[in-house]
């Protein structure tokens, strides 16, 4: 799923069969839709975020480390 938002977010998000492939055994294509379309809200709430002055500076955030996958 990182993959595919990475490249979904990208500046040329080009099709990837192989990437659809990987997804395809992990989630149904309903899923990827809904998947995709959440990415797709998140990245247009981060626009709208940006373009009327940024996120607050004593806003708390919380950041998760990136989990390694496949787990060794």
């Amino acid at each position: 799923m990182l993959r595919w938002t990475d490249r979904f977010l990208s500046e040329a998000p080009d099709p990837d069969p192989e990437l659809e492939r990987e997804m395809l055994t992990h989630f149904t294509p309903a899923e990827i839709v809904e998947l995709t379309a959440a990415i797709s809200i998140f990245m247009g709430f981060s626009k709208i975020a940006l373009a009327i002055g940024g996120v607050p500076e004593d806003l708390p955030l919380m950041e998760s480390p990136t989990p390694d996958w496949p787990p060794r």
